[in-house]
Parts: C-alpha cells; sequence; structure tokens
C-alpha cells in the first residue's frame, strides 16, 4: 500500500520513514477518483441492473415502415433501440433488431412478439 501525504502535511521525518516500498510523495501521483462512466441507475438509494434481452425478428412486409414496426412492440413495453435493416438476410426476408423493457418474461415476451401480424404476414422473432 503506497501512501500519499498532501504537501501540508509533509515534513523531513515522514521522508526518512518511508520505507524504500513506497514511493517519494511528491512522484506519486494523485489519487484517482472512482467513477465509474456505466455505474447502474440509481433510484430511491437502491441500485439495480435491468437486463433487457435484445430480440432479432424478420418477415416482415416492405410497406411496413419504422414507425408501424415500433407501434406494435410498444404493445408490449417500451422500446429501448429498434433497428430495421434495409438490407434482406440469406433467406431473402427483411430484418432488424429491437430492445424492448418490459415486464414480461423473456419467454413470454419472445413468444408476444411471434404473434404480430401486418396483415397476412407474420413476424419471427428469436433472442439475438
Amino acid at each position: 500500500m503506497q501512501v500519499w501525504f498532501p504537501k501540508s502535511h509533509e515534513s523531513t521525518n515522514n521522508k526518512k520513514s518511508l520505507s524504500n516500498n513506497h514511493l517519494d510523495p511528491k512522484q506519486q501521483p494523485p489519487p484517482k477518483h472512482n467513477r465509474n462512466i456505466h455505474s447502474p441507475k440509481t433510484q430511491n438509494n437502491h441500485s439495480f441492473n435491468i437486463l433487457v434481452p435484445q430480440i432479432y425478428f424478420e418477415g416482415f412486409p416492405i410497406w411496413a415502415d419504422y414507425h408501424r414496426i415500433k407501434a406494435s412492440f410498444n404493445k408490449f413495453g417500451s422500446v429501448l433501440k429498434l433497428y430495421v435493416s434495409r438490407r434482406v438476410n440469406k433467406s431473402g426476408s427483411l430484418f432488424g433488431f429491437v430492445t424492448i423493457a418490459s415486464n414480461f418474461s423473456d419467454k413470454i415476451l419472445l413468444e408476444s412478439v411471434n404473434d404480430i401480424w401486418f396483415e397476412c404476414h407474420r413476424l419471427k422473432a428469436n433472442f439475438a
């Protein structure tokens, strides 16, 4: 453990009493603050982490735009992220990714997303 003294508390006796394993206080870097940029959100002095699954979906029609798809997912919770690709996958269907913060369990949420229909087109979803 390294000892760091501010200049106001330095004395010549403290320099002599430091062992060879410790750095000179003048050579030590200032103490680092323990700041975590990605710290969990706090509410009412309780910290919590919400693990929200990302869902891959495909099979929606070309006329279904971003806002229609988002409105369909908003029925199950708040949509945190939504990405609708302009490209097609290997099977030739459009695809996207969605992250939904919901009170449903992962299994029920996935079953609910698989029951979304756009006229005669049904979404096929799985966890990413």
